[in-house]
């Protein structure tokens, strides 16, 4: 599992939030037209979407996730992770909000999250360089998001309507080399909640409770 490196982050001019209470107890486009938003200008007359209760990514401040990681069905021990929105404001360059990762272990990584005209969500972790294109608020059907495209979640339904997948290929593509089948990595993405699972060819990521917004209700995702 990821051990997180600890960093605190500077909040753009906002007062600084605490963590959930009960946190400690139970705690998009092809590439090309996807825009850097470090390189936005103040002075476009676009409106920036903001991510709501209703967005695939609801960046609401107050709101946190907790994920724990399973293999072959069974909870691995010390990989319970919850992420926190620490704070959030719309600005003339784009939606941010900056976010903590807490891991078991008290170990903390910031995150940052930059939403560009396009609806497309960047993110940043830790002391990386640059941002990277993450996902969309309003995922559409074979959008690509840097290297991934939206998909339905199930191969029944003709459209995204409350969930969508975000992967490198399609689930039940024959072509696909056994490399491929090794590296497949997909993100489900539930409407109104956000990252639902991270599944991999052996180890998942899964939501087990979340909050979104800081008057939400806690919800219990999974038993």
């Amino acid at each position: 599992m990821k051990k997180w490196s600890v960093l605190l982050v500077l909040l753009l001019g906002c007062q600084k939030k605490d963590a959930p209470q009960n946190e400690s107890t139970t705690p998009p486009q092809t590439s090309s037209s996807v825009s850097n938003p470090e390189s936005h200008s103040s002075t476009s007359t676009m409106a920036t979407p903001k991510p709501d209760s209703n967005s695939f990514f609801p960046l609401l401040e107050g709101s946190y996730w907790v994920y724990e990681s399973f293999q072959n069905q069974e909870k691995q021990e010390g990989s319970r992770e919850v992420d926190s929105i620490i704070s959030a404001q719309a600005t003339d360059s784009g939606f941010f909000a900056h976010a903590v990762e807490k891991g078991s272990e008290g170990d903390v990584l910031p995150v940052e999250y930059k939403v560009d005209k396009n609806g497309i969500v960047w993110e940043k972790r830790g002391k990386a360089p640059s941002f990277e294109a993450f996902t969309a608020l309003s995922p559409e059907l074979g959008k690509k998001v840097g290297d991934r495209s939206f998909y339905a979640c199930s191969g029944s339904d003709s459209s995204i309507a409350g969930c969508a997948l975000l992967q490198p290929y399609p689930g039940d593509d024959t072509k696909l080399t056994e490399d491929q089948r090794q590296a497949w990595n997909g993100f489900f993405l539930k409407k109104g909640i956000g990252l639902d699972v991270q599944a991999g060819v052996e180890v998942s990521r899964e939501l087990m409770e979340y909050r979104i917004g800081l008057n939400g209700a806690v919800v219990k995702a999974r038993k």
